[in-house]
């Protein structure tokens, strides 16, 4: 295959993927990229037309994923969607975390979002730059870049693979997934108050 023909294969897979939330988006483009290149004859395919099963079902439309969330946190489906949002397949915590500290907003934002991810999209892994991305959207700052070090220092809550900007985490089965829901029933129990 000609460079030239490789560049074309390579935006087209990204003029497909282009409109797929992030923790996608990669993986997407990969599997993709790689049929495109093995393609044997020349493929066009209308980015547009293409519908993933993400897309065909929004899961927090889906009553018994919200709910079965809702449950597993020991809360209310009302109570759940005051403290998060989740629009066009994005997650966003809506109450502020209130710690005296970076390190511990830090772990209970990861907390929040990996288990939103985890229960809402079926995302298990995450990578630190889409952690420390959501973490910004909610206004907690990670100035020297400790997102990791923190995370890594709590290996009862989070398991890591990987090295560098390619380090991914997710929540430990036991103690990670107890915390994480015991985090969101604590700011669905502090958005009552403040109500």
């Amino acid at each position: 295959m000609n460079e030239d023909k490789l560049k074309d294969k390579i935006e087209l897979a990204k003029k497909i993927v282009s409109n797929q939330p992030d923790p996608y988006k990669i993986e997407a483009f990969k599997v993709i990229l790689n049929y495109l290149i093995l393609s044997d004859h020349e493929v066009t395919i209308n980015p547009k037309s293409i519908i993933t099963q993400h897309e065909k079902q929004d899961p927090i439309k889906t009553g018994d994923t919200i709910n079965k969330f809702a449950n597993s946190c020991g809360i209310t489906v009302e109570q759940l969607t005051d403290i998060i949002s989740i629009k066009e397949n994005k997650f966003e915590l809506v109450v502020p975390i209130n710690e005296k500290n970076d390190s511990q907003k830090m772990i209970k934002g990861a907390l929040c979002i990996m288990i939103t991810y985890e229960q809402i999209f079926g995302v298990d892994w995450m990578k630190t730059q889409q952690l420390t991305q959501h973490l910004r959207e909610i206004g907690i700052q990670d100035h020297g870049y400790n997102l990791s070090t923190y995370l890594k220092q709590n290996p009862d809550l989070f398991r890591a693979r990987g090295s560098g900007k390619g380090t991914e985490y997710k929540l430990t089965t036991g103690i990670g997934r107890t915390k994480a829901y015991e985090t969101i029933k604590e700011l669905a129990a502090g958005s009552k108050n403040n109500q």
